[in-house]
């Protein structure tokens, strides 16, 4: 009987082996002929050996000294020091203290503490006590326990209320390239604007087609320098707009400056219930945002009557009927309101009513409209109509003057003075126009000469113009005439008279009541005025007023 049989041997883990093996041998084939070629050959293969092995040990404590260097970090954790952070609460759009008081708390001294601050990109340093480098450091030296350090900034922050404002900073205490190192950050809560742009008062319901007035206001002492008030919902009143549409491109708005601006609510049909909403930005941060729902209501029953016509240093005056008490919201910009805003409400009785609007004297003004909105309280509710827009022309001064001599003291006329029978005399009439807040187009100034008065055809003027002396009347005809500013534009022409034995022991008109109309380019208004006739006495000539009396 066979128990065992004998094993029959295969080969097959020498065959593994040698497989593995195989690269084994080759690379080390190549080193055992490569060290063959290098050192054997050469006679001295034990000392060169050394040394080539010696250079590999030194490279490759160099590298394990670069990665220990990359892989470790460059600061320890700043212990000891604490940065406590003090701000009133936030304000946007205006200038907000902020205090970081670094101190020690481990009873040791901490040399060449530095401080960076890493504030939002809407969070403007406005100033720095130190002050800060490029990058917002500052080194503040020596912190021990008797001796707080303190960075102190001004900061406008844009950005709306209920916005969280991230304060973070790094101290460090060492040189710049190591040391230790605390980092931390605080936020605080914007509260409130300084730039605002609210209802001019309290609307709870408007009329279809009603406008609502709101004061952009910058409450700050810092300017604002691109302000843009924009529409961003309108609720069941999908056609609601500024006068320019969905936005209002304010710009630069000066410290404590307000502006209004208008936006009519047009309701969608059969909508009893709107909303509003916008937003005011500066330099395209939004720094409040403001919603309004409103309930649509019947016609608030006022009428104004049209036009309306203002002119600074004249009467204005407004026409109303109203079906009930009801109030008037005028916004003029040269009326007297007691304050620094130009808005002031009226009461309005039932019926016809005539408000007389009280302009500041000697007030003037670039601006060509004003505004009235009226309003009336129902059930303790204010309801808003429409608004009626205003002109607002520009001062038209005119005054004519008859001159022998010049303002300066040159005489410029010629002849006997006081005048005397039978010679001649020259005189120059001098109309003036202005000063003016607007340009003027077709501009027409004439007067009749009297009493065998005749133009010479000398003549002189401030601006492109012609002049005529035709029929008995000196006229100047002017195609435009540009904003004055505060000087007067001038027209002047020669004249000459020669008495007659009738003229003897009088003074003799000259040229008659002088008239200058023209149009005021930027609204379209007719503007017309007139200046006394000018006779030989020259009442505004200084040095010949007075002898007028011929001889």
């Amino acid at each position: 009987m066979i128990l065992f049989a004998p094993k029959r041997k295969t080969g097959l883990p020498i065959q593994a082996a040698q497989v593995v093996l195989a690269p084994s041998r080759a690379v080390t084939s190549y080193l055992r002929k490569w060290f063959d070629h290098r050192y054997r050959r050469r006679g001295a293969s034990g000392w060169l050996f050394a040394f080539d092995l010696a250079l590999l040990a030194v490279a490759g404590l160099l590298v394990a000294a670069n990665l220990f260097f990359v892989l470790r970090p460059f600061f320890s954790p700043l212990r000891g020091v604490e940065l406590v952070l003090r701000a009133p609460p936030l304000t946007a759009a205006r200038p907000v203290p902020i205090e970081a008081v670094i101190r020690a708390t481990d009873g040791r001294t901490h040399p060449n503490v530095g401080l960076t601050w890493h504030l939002p990109s809407w969070v403007e340093i406005v100033s720095a006590e130190p002050p800060l480098t490029e990058n917002n450091s500052v080194l503040l030296g020596e912190v021990s326990p008797a001796q707080d350090r303190r960075s102190r900034l001004r900061v406008l922050i844009r950005a709306p209320s209920d916005t969280d404002v991230p304060f973070a900073f790094k101290l460090q205490e060492g040189s710049p390239l190591s040391g230790n190192v605390f980092t931390g950050s605080e936020s605080r809560p914007v509260v409130a604007s300084a730039l605002t742009a609210t209802p001019a008062f309290s609307v709870d319901q408007v009329e279809p087609g009603g406008t609502i007035p709101i004061i952009v206001k910058n409450g700050s002492s810092l300017a604002a320098p691109a302000v843009i008030l924009r529409l961003t919902g309108a609720d069941g009143a999908a056609r609601s707009r500024f006068d320019d549409g969905s936005d209002v491109h304010i710009g630069a708005l000066g410290a404590e400056e307000e502006r209004i601006a208008y936006l009519s609510v047009v309701p969608d049909p059969g909508v009893s219930r709107v909303e509003l909403r916008w937003e005011l930005q500066d330099e395209s941060r939004t720094v409040q945002v403001f919603r309004i729902p409103l309930r649509i209501s019947d016609s608030v029953g006022v009428h104004v009557v049209e036009p309306l016509r203002s002119t600074p240093g004249g009467a204005t005056a407004i026409s109303t009927v109203s079906d009930a008490p009801a109030g008037l919201w005028v916004a003029h910009p040269l009326q007297e309101t007691g304050s620094a805003s130009h808005a002031r409400t009226y009461d309005l009785a039932a019926g016809t009513s005539r408000i007389s609007i009280p302009i500041r004297p000697g007030a003037r003004t670039t601006d060509s409209t004003w505004s009235v909105i009226p309003f009336i309280v129902r059930s303790g509710m204010t309801v808003v109509g429409k608004r009626t827009v205003g002109v607002l022309s520009t001062p038209f001064p005119f005054a004519a003057a008859g001159r022998y001599y010049a303002e300066t003291g040159d005489q410029v006329g010629v002849g006997p003075l006081p005048p005397r029978v039978g010679e001649t005399t020259s005189y120059w009439i001098v109309w003036s126009v202005g000063p003016t807040d607007a340009d003027l187009r077709d501009l027409t100034i004439e007067a009749p000469l009297l009493n065998g008065v005749r133009a010479t055809g000398k003549f002189a003027s401030d601006v492109p113009g012609n002049f005529s002396s035709d029929d008995g009347r000196a006229r100047w005809s002017v195609p435009s005439v540009s904003r004055s500013g505060d000087t007067p534009t001038t027209f002047a022409f020669e004249i000459e008279y020669a008495p007659t034995a009738a003229h003897r022991g009088k003074v003799v008109q000259l040229v008659g009541k002088s008239s200058a109309t023209g149009i005021e380019a930027r609204s379209g208004a007719t503007l017309e005025a007139e200046a006394p006739s000018q006779d030989t006495n020259l009442q505004n000539d200084e040095r010949a007023n007075g002898r007028g009396t011929v001889e």
